[in-house]
């Protein structure tokens, strides 16, 4: 994994001809099958072939077979039906070993050992030396076999940052996780690990600023909005939730998923003060009213808080219509703040719930949500 070296023993193999390198590479990557000549020259030659592959395959080999001649390089090439296999052990190979390491953190997962599979996979990944089969002009290699090579080791990684999010590890990935979004930014289990990684750091306004930059590639490569998780994360870290522990190693969505509750509140104790009800159904409704009147009075970011408190208390009640209305108040109010996605992210909740239940209103949050300016 990185640019392809064959080592035998502590030395490296001087294999210079860049098809003798295809060949062999090719045969590694299939120790122990049996590969036909008609694979082998199209890996070498691509649709470039010579006039004839067949002998120029054999020459080939028997150069490889005069390096493998050598007893530290520890493999035979044998001519089998129509074409070679090499016999090394799987183990003498990185892809290999690569595999094994990862079918272990598998089964670490299952046993819940968080501990062991982060020391597993963490191994892996040591073995990646940067691109696959760098320097080796195969197209068919190149086609077929890297992406496959790629995607193994991004998926090793995303179960890496999940796992080290679980064990409480999030300030140590976050510079990582800004390469890699930088690198895939169309990998939203990065941003998702990124975000959380952020917020529970305490670097909020850094957590809200990837939802953005998420949000803006998704859009302009993909015609798509983020999916519920960077949803969900990014309503979290507006309204200063709480920075819980790491993701689930199998995490599901939450139902009714709804913002977070707000840490504290300053201020206003004039307005504090009408609250200070025993009726929770009139204090919630209360809270409304004076988000409302905020909103008309032109101070939106006060009707933004009063409204989330509404929606809080209307979510303890079990009020569902009630919490999607609230919610849909809070998007006017997050809209008339200028803040879009905020909006955006309120009227679509409060949507869902109104859809949920059959309620007219749905309908005139459709309208606001196909809005240019939503």
């Amino acid at each position: 994994m990185g640019p392809f070296e064959v080592q035998a023993g502590d030395r490296l193999l001087e294999i210079r001809a860049p098809k003798h390198r295809i060949l062999l590479a090719a045969m590694l990557l299939q120790v122990g099958r049996p590969l036909l000549v008609e694979y082998l020259a199209d890996a070498i030659w691509g649709k470039a072939q010579p006039d004839h592959p067949r002998r120029a395959v054999q020459l080939y080999v028997t150069r490889l077979r005069q390096i493998f001649g050598d007893p530290e390089a520890g493999g035979t090439i044998r001519t089998s039906v129509g074409g070679y296999q090499l016999d090394v052990r799987p183990d003498q190979v990185d892809v290999w070993r690569f595999r094994e390491h990862l079918d272990r953190a598998a089964r670490m997962a299952e046993e819940r050992d968080l501990d062991a599979e982060a020391a597993v996979l963490a191994d892996a990944l040591a073995m990646w030396r940067g691109e696959p089969l760098a320097g080796l002009p195969s197209e068919l290699l190149q086609r077929e076999v890297v992406p496959r090579l790629r995607e193994q080791w991004l998926r090793a990684m995303d179960r890496r940052f999940e796992v080290e999010l679980h064990r409480d590890r999030h300030e140590n990935l976050i510079g990582e996780l800004f390469t890699l979004t930088a690198q895939y930014p169309l990998r939203e289990s990065f941003w998702v690990q990124l975000m959380t990684a952020l917020h529970r750091s305490g670097r909020r306004s850094d957590a809200l600023n990837a939802f953005h930059t998420a949000r803006r590639h998704l859009a302009t490569e993909l015609g798509v909005d983020p999916g519920p998780e960077l949803q969900r994360l990014y309503a979290a870290a507006l309204v200063g939730g709480p920075r819980t522990k790491g993701l689930s190693p199998n995490a599901q969505p939450v139902p009714r998923q709804l913002p977070a509750d707000l840490p504290s509140f300053v201020g206003r104790a004039a307005e504090l003060s009408l609250t200070e009800v025993d009726d929770r159904q009139g204090m919630a409704a209360t809270w409304d009213s004076l988000g409302y009147a905020h909103r008309r009075l032109g101070d939106h970011r006060q009707a933004v808080t009063c409204h989330r408190h509404a929606v809080r208390l209307f979510r303890d009640l079990g009020d569902r219509y009630k919490e999607a209305e609230c919610l849909a108040h809070l998007g006017d109010a997050y809209q008339a703040e200028a803040d879009t996605d905020a909006a955006r992210t309120a009227w679509q909740t409060a949507l869902s719930i109104f859809v949920e239940l059959g309620h007219p209103d749905a309908e005139e949050l459709r309208r606001k949500l196909a809005r240019p300016d939503a």
